[in-house]
């Protein structure tokens, strides 16, 4: 795997992200609220894993925990990274962060072996995502 491979979004906002079109791409699904702001993003072009990070105003984790309901995530015990090295540690986060979290999970309606992460960290001011080829049900 080249470095190349491996890109990095920042953001200062839902909206500065919008602007540049960037949910257009599908990395990151446009369901996170449109509060949310330091959105980081690190993304392999050649196998399709993602994980970012971003913040939210604490009163909307309702809200978003509701949208992930009605965009089919399920509620998921044990939230962690499919793999220590995952994204050649590029992450913004590790398993550490998301110890504890209310996680959801996805797998994908393509029938593509993908599956995505979203996890509400316990203060509900962080919210951390990943995407990768692992079953989560492995």
């Amino acid at each position: 795997m080249d470095e190349l491979d491996i890109l990095t979004a920042n953001y200062a906002t839902y909206q500065d992200a919008e602007a540049a079109d960037y949910f257009r791409h599908g990395w990151l699904p446009a369901i996170i609220p449109r509060s949310s702001r330091k959105i980081v993003e690190i993304y392999n072009i050649d196998t399709n894993e993602v994980c970012a990070t971003f913040e939210i105003d604490p009163s909307e984790s309702g809200v978003f925990a509701s949208t992930l309901d009605r965009e089919r995530f399920k509620t998921y015990p044990h939230p962690a990274l499919p793999r220590p090295n995952f994204l050649r540690g590029r992450c913004p986060f590790g398993n550490r962060e998301i110890a504890g979290a209310t996680a959801f999970v996805r797998r994908s309606a393509s029938g593509a072996n993908t599956s995505e992460f979203f996890a509400v960290r316990k203060d509900e001011a962080a919210v951390y995502y990943w995407a990768s080829n692992v079953d989560p049900a492995a």
